[in-house]
């Protein structure tokens, strides 16, 4: 629980101060993609950078604070599953500045700043490392069953 806590916590506190992340583009198609720190804006567009990131990062606030976990609880505070969590992290909307239209062409596009897919693919990868290490219920039986032999 605590590294999909970590992964809201830290774009939030890097981004107020200034060393926010910029995108990665994935090396393959099983590949998330990676956030890496910067120093400057992670708007890529080359118009409004500045309110393309507040809008980016205040989303993120905003949607933490809907599902209540801005400001940052304690984590016996927190009363979500693993599985709960993560579905409602997988929910969150991350928007960008929009695409501006000026009539006879678009002027500049923000969909490459959006990381909403490339956090939701981290949310599943942070579930698939964890659930490397539980015991699911059908193997714990089967377990069970071979001990009593």
């Amino acid at each position: 629980m605590t590294a999909l806590l970590d992964l809201c916590y830290t774009e939030v506190e890097h981004s107020a101060l200034g060393n926010t992340w910029r995108f990665k583009a994935p090396s393959n198609k099983d590949d998330c993609g990676d956030f890496v720190l910067r120093n400057t804006w992670r708007c890529k567009g080359r118009s409004n950078e500045e309110k393309c990131d507040a809008l980016a990062l205040g989303s993120l606030i905003k949607g933490l604070s809907r599902i209540n976990l801005w400001p940052r609880p304690s984590i016996s505070k927190i009363t979500a599953s693993v599985d709960e969590l993560s579905t409602m992290l997988k929910k969150l909307s991350l928007h960008t500045y929009p695409t501006i239209d000026q009539g006879y062409h678009v002027d500049v596009s923000h969909k490459q700043c959006n990381i909403s897919n490339t956090f939701h693919c981290k949310v599943d990868g942070i579930l698939e490392e964890k659930a490397k290490g539980v015991m699911t219920d059908t193997f714990r039986r089967h377990l069970e069953a071979q001990s009593k032999k």
